[in-house]
């Protein structure tokens, strides 16, 4: 078993103890779910593995905000570059810890 958490919220978790495998997509810009409330979870586990896209906001990969908007007061915008880093980190903790892996046994 593994868990894959984007953008997650972070904050409401900052007691968890993960107990599987868990990789953690968060963008460094991200005003919704802060990256450093995620930082912070992160070092609290053993099981964490903790990915954070520079210059990402939140719903990096979101294409339906890729011009950005903002919403309540929060920044939301696409980041194809952040989109493709943040699928390749998938597919390769996937592959990792599961042994799954894409068409023709590429991670």
């Amino acid at each position: 078993m593994a868990a894959i958490a984007v953008y997650p919220p972070c904050a409401n978790q900052a007691n968890a103890a993960l107990q599987i495998p868990t990789l953690i997509l968060i963008g460094r810009l991200d005003e919704v779910t802060p990256a450093a409330d995620c930082e912070a979870l992160a070092r609290a586990q053993q099981n964490a593995k903790l990915v954070v896209l520079p210059g990402a906001s939140h719903l990096f990969d979101d294409p339906s905000v890729s011009g950005g908007k903002r919403v309540s007061g929060m920044w939301l915008k696409y980041d194809a570059d952040a989109a493709a880093k943040a699928r390749a980190e998938m597919r390769a903790f996937l592959a990792e810890k599961l042994g799954v892996s894409g068409p023709n046994g590429s991670p």
